[in-house]
């Protein structure tokens, strides 16, 4: 399954959990889980986590501007047990607003 989408992070500003309030969130099923992003311009930085796992903080990110494509643009390669919490946000430290191209895909194991 594969959950993908844009978020515009006005300037100075954190996004938020992008995943928050969809099904992709809590995985069903342990899963294989990859993340990855790309961003409008140089500046964005994101950070992601499996439950108290955390695979990346406060570190820039792909400014290719289009969607995420493998391999270049992932950052997170892992398994995720069946209801562990995933994160991924993105901060805009920058002085405008910038979007965010996100992708996130899990294969269930079993």
């Amino acid at each position: 399954m594969r959950k993908q989408g844009t978020t515009v992070i006005a300037a100075g500003a954190i996004s938020g959990n992008v995943l928050a309030g969809d099904p992709i969130e809590f995985p069903e099923t342990a899963s294989k889980v990859k993340m990855m992003a790309a961003a409008s311009a140089v500046g964005v930085v994101g950070s992601a986590r499996a439950g108290t796992r955390i695979y990346m903080t406060e570190s820039a990110i792909s400014q290719a501007n289009r969607f995420p494509i493998e391999p270049d643009d992932r950052f997170v390669q892992d398994v995720a047990r069946a209801g562990q919490r995933l994160g991924l946000e993105f901060r805009n430290p920058t002085a405008g607003p910038l979007t965010v191209y996100w992708a996130v895909d899990l294969d269930p194991i079993g």
